[in-house]
């Protein structure tokens, strides 16, 4: 028998996970399409791509799986967590201007003092 609480972090949590890969995809293309468009398309862009990939089927699995209501709800909490890991890894990978500093940087040797790079 289903309880109230269950049911209601059951769609609470489906409905953050569902927000979180909304933004997730969106980050993806933007990040995507630059690398893409300016030819910077290399293994670091492809590993975020097949982590969101994984991400996703994880999502899927929980609901193709029947599965009891707490055990759904024990790991969208855990993939609720790991989206926000993920989230937050994505925002190191250089931006594309960074990326053109740095190869200014080391085509020159004239490096801004103002800028870091963490190698």
């Amino acid at each position: 028998m289903k309880t109230n609480f269950e049911k209601i972090s059951f769609i609470l949590l489906t409905t953050i996970c569902i927000i979180c890969f909304v933004v997730l995809f969106f980050h993806a293309g933007i990040i995507t399409t630059n690398a893409l468009f300016t030819r910077l398309l290399n293994i670091q862009i492809l590993l975020f791509l097949l982590c969101l990939i994984i991400l996703t089927l994880l999502f899927i699995c929980i609901f193709l799986f029947k599965l009891p209501n707490r055990t759904k709800i024990i790991l969208l909490l855990i993939l609720f967590i790991l989206q926000i890991f993920y989230l937050k890894t994505s925002f190191s990978i250089p931006t594309v201007n960074k990326i053109i500093e740095i190869q200014k940087c080391i085509d020159t040797n004239i490096c801004e003092k103002s800028s870091t790079y963490i190698y």
